[in-house]
């Protein structure tokens, strides 16, 4: 619940409801991109991406980002639900597109939370479930 509040409450909702005339406008990107800098995986895909943590530094694609990267979910929840928390209550400044539900605050935060929490049960399941083996044939040597 922590994450999502990060990614909307203290994220997205001060850009919508700006307090200084001075503060960051409203826009698509900015709405995006302000989550995704304050949930951390922005520094995490570059430290990973440009190897900081080996003593040679050479570019890479970051571990995250390859097949069956442990936080490829860290990757891509950061932009998914600031975008799902403004299509439930958009159309709103800023933000043109909407899914026609116009949820109040709360209530979207609620239901990014939901989504989030599934997400990471789904992935938890997924890597710690124990497997069932598959029958195979057992070949005899000689």
């Amino acid at each position: 619940m922590g994450r999502t509040l990060l990614l909307t409450r203290f994220s997205v909702v001060p850009l919508l409801h700006p307090v200084s005339p001075k503060s960051l406008p409203a826009t698509p990107s900015t709405l995006l991109l302000v989550p995704f800098i304050l949930a951390v995986p922005a520094a995490a895909l570059v430290f990973t991406g440009t190897n900081f943590f080996s003593p040679a530094i050479a570019l890479q694609t970051p571990v995250e980002l390859m097949p069956w990267g442990w936080t490829a979910l860290d990757a891509w929840l950061p932009l998914a639900l600031p975008a799902l928390f403004l299509c439930l209550v958009g159309p709103t400044t800023g933000w043109p597109w909407g899914l026609g539900t116009r949820v109040s605050e709360d209530a979207a935060i609620v239901l990014c939370g939901i989504v989030a929490g599934c997400c990471f049960l789904f992935r938890t399941w997924w890597n710690l479930a124990p497997r069932v083996k598959k029958a195979g044939r057992k070949v005899k040597k000689a």
